[in-house]
């Protein structure tokens, strides 16, 4: 069997291993909240439904520090970016930890101002060091980080909570963002020296979009990053509900199903990141895995109690090793459309997209659960999906 990884060059392992430290540790303070929020709501009083309050302040945060990450990059150098994001991440889990729920507000805006630039400052670094051929991989390697890092807070986080509190917890996963900050120091003295720092003009924060608006190539990327978001966000945040509500799962073995489903995220990623540019060309396989999405989702939200759990444990991973490669490809794509100089610029803006379509999306998603049922509401998911990503194959057939 082929050795994906004999393709990427050894000197880019170093800018790999930078971005992939900083997407893992960014991860755990940002998905500490939602691992924690039965503990975490109770000691302050709230009612758990809060959580979905401080995640939309903290994706609030990484939508308007997407869209100012290319005046961040004109300033300084993409190591030195990725350093400032995870100083954000260690004050937003500092003030998280405080319990107060105005400076709990605070630190998830400085999350989300941490997480937001990440992914451009990371473009940014491997687009100078990698190819077109082996781009799709190493970014599809590169975002595999944060399901790591989420998986390792879903691991650790109960067991420190119940040995340090809600807080203590917070505060070590805030450190590891710290101490991920000054691992990376010598790739800095590698990787940013020549960069030439420039003041940003007037209206930079908006450049971005502009750029995307210029550009019909884009402009198609970005609507195919949105609609595949909403799929995907569907499968990340509704899966276990559908499971247990509407299926009669007990909770363990929809945590189960979704487990494996999340490994399968990890198994897609990669793999499609290896064949893409190789054997499929990058466009071409997006569609297919979006409309290979839609199918699953439709499937799942067919899914009745009487169907046997194998198929749908069966569909509902097949959802995730499919819908999981999506996101290193896009990346790879834009990264190829931008202007070389505006590659992380143009990343930022894309990402406005698709944090906004993280924060709108599953309110439309609970809205059609609460009427009709989370079954519905996964096969609207699947209509969204292949209605919108029709007028791409046109595109792509002409």
């Amino acid at each position: 069997m082929p050795d994906p990884l004999k393709n990427i060059p050894p000197g880019v392992g170093n800018a790999l291993a930078i971005t992939y430290v900083a997407q893992l540790v960014m991860a755990m303070p940002v998905t500490a909240a939602s691992v924690l929020a039965p503990r975490v709501a109770p000691a302050l009083g709230v009612s758990p439904s809060m959580l979905g309050v401080y995640m939309a302040v903290l994706w609030a945060g990484a939508t308007v520090s997407s869209m100012a990450s290319g005046a961040l990059l004109a300033r300084v150098a993409p190591v030195r970016a990725l350093q400032l994001c995870l100083l954000a991440a260690v004050a937003g889990a500092l003030l998280t930890a405080t319990g107060n729920l105005a400076l709990m507000a605070a630190g998830a805006l400085l999350l989300g101002f941490g997480a937001g630039p990440e992914v451009p400052a990371s473009v940014q670094l491997l687009t100078r060091v990698t190819t077109a051929g082996n781009r799709p991989l190493v970014f599809a390697i590169k975002h595999t980080g944060w399901t790591l890092g989420s998986a390792t807070v879903g691991a650790l986080g109960p067991a420190l909570a119940l040995a340090l509190g809600w807080q203590g917890s917070v505060i070590v996963f805030g450190a590891a963002s710290a101490l991920a900050a000054l691992a990376i120091e010598p790739g800095r003295r590698r990787f940013d020296p020549g960069h030439v720092a420039c003041a940003p003009q007037r209206g930079a924060m908006f450049e971005s979009l502009r750029a995307i608006a210029r550009s019909g190539g884009l402009r198609r990327i970005t609507i195919v990053a949105v609609v595949l978001t909403v799929a995907f966000n569907a499968y990340m945040a509704f899966l276990v509900s559908l499971f247990v509500v509407e299926l009669g799962y007990t909770l363990a073995l929809a945590g189960t199903i979704f487990s494996i489903g999340n490994l399968g995220v990890i198994v897609g990623r990669i793999g499609c990141g290896s064949i893409a540019g190789r054997w499929i060309e990058p466009g071409a396989l997006l569609l297919i895995i979006g409309f290979g999405m839609a199918f699953l989702a439709a499937v799942v939200g067919l899914a009745t109690p009487q169907w046997p759990i194998v198929a749908v444990a069966i569909a509902a991973i097949l959802f995730g090793m499919v819908g999981g490669g999506w996101f290193g490809v896009c990346l790879s794509e834009i990264a190829r459309l931008a202007p070389p100089d505006q590659v992380g610029l143009v990343t930022g803006g894309v990402l406005v997209f698709h944090y906004l379509t993280i924060i709108v999306a599953p309110l439309g998603f609970a809205a059609i659960a609460a009427g009709f049922g989370y079954g519905w509401g996964f096969l609207v998911v699947a209509a969204v999906t292949a209605l919108g990503l029709l007028p791409m194959l046109a595109l792509a057939r002409r």
